[in-house]
């Protein structure tokens, strides 16, 4: 069973893609993409994957450890850990507030 933090769009999608077209179970999870989290599971259950979606906001604190709790709870304990998730900001660093830089080192780094 693999966890895909980060796993709605673009990178993640294509690794919970990859990763149920070799029959593992996988659990999804996303911060703020829920329809295309949602669109993506339905289209690879439709294909018979096994996979769930959870939502989790990696940046707040104990959200991670809640959402390890919740996959495990519902899909058994976790095998492979694909740590995707992350973001951008098009600000330069000088010009990027005290708050965006803490939320991307803490989601980016950590």
């Amino acid at each position: 069973m693999a966890l895909v933090t980060g796993g709605a769009t673009g990178i993640g999608a294509a690794t919970v893609k990859a990763l149920t077209a070799d029959n593992l179970t996988v659990a999804l999870s996303y911060s703020s993409s829920a329809d295309a989290a949602t669109e993506l599971a339905e289209q690879l259950k439709s294909n018979g994957a096994r996979v769930e979606i959870f939502k989790a906001d990696l940046t707040k604190p104990g959200q991670a450890e809640d959402l390890v709790s919740q996959v495990k709870s519902k899909l058994g304990g976790i095998d492979i850990l694909i740590n995707n998730a992350g973001f951008m900001s098009d600000a330069s660093i000088i010009k990027m507030s005290d708050q965006l830089w803490d939320e991307a080192i803490n989601l980016n780094l950590t």
